[in-house]
């Protein structure tokens, strides 16, 4: 991540780097103590304990009040060089509030695991994002290779404290306080996904609780907002429930095969369970993935089984209260 820093095309007069050591006990503080002495304009921020991302970022927009605009890069984001430009540009649509660019997934191929999560990020990228933007609905802010209007950014009162997903959390308080959100192609970084089912387990539950935290904290007030429309309501809404509709699948086959339920119910079942499959080869086709990830799209009724399980272990989870902090893969 340091050497990709390093690479961007931006002046270095016009940037600040801040590198957030939120609590590590390893060597990440001396790695960037190093890098940094031999760099412009780059702070480190190193904090006590691990307060979580949210907290972490918000400590460092307090305390450095520098630019217009906050990028953020997760610890393992290689950012292209020309990704800063492309984050910036289409904020000069002042209604703009926050940019996500796009995130490709670096060892899709290492396992069966990381091919499922590499399938399911187009799918969320090349598809939903690409749809919500094109209709002129907010796409969600991804995590990483993001881009905040440090003016709204402020305006919300910066990322809830402890949520693990604090970008889902922002975008639906943007959208409810008229900012809109973009997603741009252009503006491309790669990451490494979990490789081993233990390591999906602990991001996928992660997300599902995330999604559980934000759903009770706005569901009722999206819901009830009249001040947005009606299809923003429902975007937003379908967005906060996340992996619900495993749950809903689940007890839906349970009743279906306990019950014998009607035909109408046989046919919605199985449109429902087909659409991940015809998104995915949409995302694929669209993106021009490679013929070695094509040919897993095998793999998508085995994961989505564990999908469920995850997303029932995350709703569960939402009911104790978290404090937003990363665990290892």
């Amino acid at each position: 991540m340091l050497t990709h820093l390093k690479e961007l095309e931006y002046p270095n007069h016009k940037r600040m780097i801040v590198i957030i050591n939120d609590g590590s006990i390893d060597r990440t503080q001396q790695i960037i103590q190093k890098w940094a002495r031999r760099q412009e304009n780059v702070k480190l921020l190193s904090l006590p304990k691990g307060l979580g991302k949210a907290q972490a970022i918000n400590t460092a927009v307090k305390k450095y009040a520098f630019g217009e605009y906050l990028i953020v890069f997760d610890a393992d984001e290689r950012p292209e060089p020309d990704s800063l430009n492309q984050l910036i540009h289409p904020f000069e649509d002042p209604d703009v509030g926050a940019v996500s660019g796009l995130r490709v997934v670096a060892n899709a191929l290492q396992s069966p695991i990381s091919s499922y999560i590499a399938i399911e990020s187009l799918v969320h990228q090349w598809v939903t994002m690409r749809g919500k933007d094109k209709l002129g609905l907010n796409p969600a802010i991804l995590g990483s290779n993001c881009a905040y209007r440090r003016k709204a950014f402020e305006e919300l009162q910066g990322f809830t404290q402890g949520f693990y997903l604090e970008d889902t959390d922002i975008t639906v308080k943007l959208s409810l306080h008229k900012w809109n959100t973009r997603f741009i192609l252009q503006a491309k970084s790669t990451h490494e996904a979990p490789s081993t089912i233990r390591g999906y387990w602990q991001q996928h539950t992660r997300w599902a609780t995330g999604f559980g935290q934000v759903s009770m904290r706005n569901l009722p007030i999206i819901l009830f907002n009249s001040s947005i429309s009606w299809l923003q309501r429902l975007e937003l809404g379908l967005l906060t429930v996340g992996y619900l509709d495993r749950v809903i699948v689940f007890l839906a086959v349970g009743y279906h095969i306990i019950n014998q339920a009607s035909l109408l119910l046989s046919i919605m079942l199985l449109i429902h369970l087909a659409t991940p499959f015809i998104q995915a080869l949409t995302a694929i086709q669209t993106s021009r993935a490679s013929r070695a990830l094509r040919l897993r799209l095998f793999l998508l009724p085995a994961f989505y089984i564990l999908d469920i399980a995850m997303a029932i272990t995350g709703l569960v989870r939402t009911m104790y209260p978290t404090n937003g902090v990363w665990r290892n893969r």
